[in-house]
């Protein structure tokens, strides 16, 4: 990132907190389907080039851009959860749910819980998301730059399997399911991320070849992109003391094009952005 920012409080622009909220979380239909409609087509046309091309550089090179759209569509989901995709909410939720998280292998409701909870927690070590902006592990650099050579060759996949296999327990802790019974449980949801997976398999073999999923959809997904998220995640919270207060772990970021496609997509780089609001 060129440059990190304290987030703006009120005062210190001539502009109120609130009203900085809210202009920041102003929900534009047309700005919502641009980028379904971006992430997606561009998605399958990087795909389509790949299978067409039949290169194996080819092939790499289709996988560090959708892993850039992938992390793109992880920060659509969070759009989602803060209901700015769509000002309809039942198209928002779908859309945020179907075409954005399940196809990268979250589950829509259960997650937005415990992003709530992450608003409620920040700067604390019971924040679910706790791990993503520690210090711990990341010190030295030696260390750090082994964490994220771990994560470009799939040790987050690695890790999530064995601890379902071997500790009989989720990597990152499976809530209850919701008292609002109009919500799908953890489990239904792990059969519609499953579902999604079944059909992007299908796109990949009606495309290329059946493996095109795995080099194209599977790797990117848990290789590059896990990167990219990893530092995106760090940077947005990140101190060098572990017990710093909430408000000096909130930032604003300035990426140039390349850096705003891999690391900070969607505009995610504005911490201003990032409030909880009633659901």
């Amino acid at each position: 990132m060129q440059t990190a920012m304290p987030r703006v409080v009120a005062g210190q622009s001539g502009t109120s907190e609130h009203e900085l909220r809210k202009r920041f979380s102003a929900v534009s239909g047309w700005r919502g389907g641009l980028d379904l409609l971006g992430h997606w087509l561009a998605i399958v046309a990087v795909a389509w080039a790949a299978t067409t091309v039949g290169h194996w550089a080819g092939y790499v090179l289709a996988a560090i851009i959708i892993a850039g759209l992938q992390h793109g569509l992880i920060n659509l989901t969070h759009e989602a959860w803060h209901r700015l995709c769509f000002r309809n909410k039942r198209v928002n939720d779908v859309v945020g749910a179907w075409f954005y998280c399940y196809p990268v292998g979250m589950p829509y409701y259960h997650d937005r819980r415990r992003h709530w909870d992450h608003h409620r927690l920040i700067g604390r070590h019971d924040d679910p998301d706790w791990l993503n902006y520690s210090n711990d592990g990341r010190v030295p650099a030696s260390r750090l730059l082994l964490f994220l050579g771990g994560r470009l060759l799939g040790s987050q996949l690695v890790v999530s399997v064995y601890n379902l296999l071997i500790n009989r327990r989720a990597r990152i802790e499976v809530q209850p399911a919701s008292r609002d019974q109009r919500l799908p449980s953890p489990a239904a949801e792990l059969v519609r991320v499953v579902a999604c997976q079944v059909g992007l398999i299908g796109f990949f073999a009606l495309i290329g070849p059946w493996w095109a999923y795995l080099v194209l959809w599977v790797w990117p997904l848990t290789g590059p992109a896990s990167v990219f998220i990893a530092i995106r995640a760090f940077a947005e919270h990140a101190s060098e003391d572990d017990d710093a207060p909430v408000d000096e772990r909130l930032y604003d970021f300035s990426p140039n094009p390349l850096e705003a496609f891999f690391l900070s997509p969607c505009h995610s780089g504005y911490a201003v952005c990032d409030v909880a609001s009633e659901l």
